[in-house]
């Protein structure tokens, strides 16, 4: 029985392996395809966060009454938000798109939202240092906290790759869920204080937005980027939960789904 447990544990193990070495090739791929037609190249994952930051200081920068920089409170707040936008959107047609590779190759479905998440994590990192020049450049300090961004970040990805799970396996059986999403995904961003302060608003606006998720991922990363303060532990715990929670389903709906996608794509 030790014996078999052990021959478990090792096949596990290679298996893991392989399928690290074929994510990382996906994302190495989806990079080069990303920047293969573009002229400024990776250039342009720092230019895009950037200039989408402007517009919106633009925009609303006469609406917002808050006693902060407003272009560091509406690029991290962009930022994060489009992470989870962007990396969700690629992993949801990801198995669809691949199934030349699937009807193929013997391969882990699931390796595909996530090469999918792992990509715009990519991106995320550029508009990361783009975030670092606002700061600079608008003479506020890099604080101490950024150090713990790292680990928030796993919340966030954690997050990502459970609704991207879920997205990519429903899609494969409900085409009109890419057209849904993308409308709802808009509802959610002006649902999410980007660009505006939940102090602003009314009561029962401030009692709503506290059940939108993206709010306190975005508030978390806010408190550690713009104002220096380790957020407190219920906020960090219940990022970690929503992301612990959002991988149980979208495994769990996923692995349920696998078994017939060969049926549907």
């Amino acid at each position: 029985m030790v014996a078999k447990l052990v021959a478990k544990t090792k096949g596990i193990g290679e298996q893991i392996r392989k399928d690290s070495i074929i994510l990382g090739m996906m994302v190495k791929k989806n990079i080069k395809r990303l920047f293969r037609n573009s002229w400024l190249g990776v250039i342009w994952t720092v230019l895009n966060p950037l200039l989408n930051m402007l517009v919106m200081v633009f925009v609303f920068s006469s609406f917002f009454n808050r006693a902060v920089d407003f272009p560091t409170y509406v690029l991290s707040g962009y930022m994060t938000f489009n992470f989870m936008r962007g990396s969700t959107s690629q992993a949801l047609t990801s198995i669809v798109n691949n199934r030349g590779i699937i009807n193929k190759v013997k391969i882990s479905t699931h390796l595909f939202p996530m090469a999918a998440v792992f990509t715009d994590l990519v991106s995320y990192g550029f508009s990361f240092i783009a975030l670092l020049l606002v700061i600079l450049v608008s003479k506020r300090p890099i604080f101490l906290t950024t150090l713990f961004v790292p680990v928030y970040l796993i919340s966030l990805i954690m997050f990502s790759l459970g609704l991207a799970l879920l997205l990519s396996a429903l899609y494969v059986y409900f085409r009109d869920i890419k057209h849904l999403y993308g409308v709802f995904c808009t509802l959610w961003m002006y649902s999410t204080p980007l660009f505006w302060a939940v102090e602003n608003m009314r009561p029962i606006v401030q009692s709503f937005v506290q059940f939108n998720p993206m709010y306190w991922y975005v508030t978390v990363f806010r408190s550690l980027m713009q104002d220096g303060v380790m957020p407190d532990a219920f906020s960090v715990l219940l990022c970690f939960g929503m992301g612990a929670a959002m991988m149980i389903i979208g495994g769990a709906v996923f692995r349920f789904g696998q078994k017939k996608f060969i049926l549907y794509i």
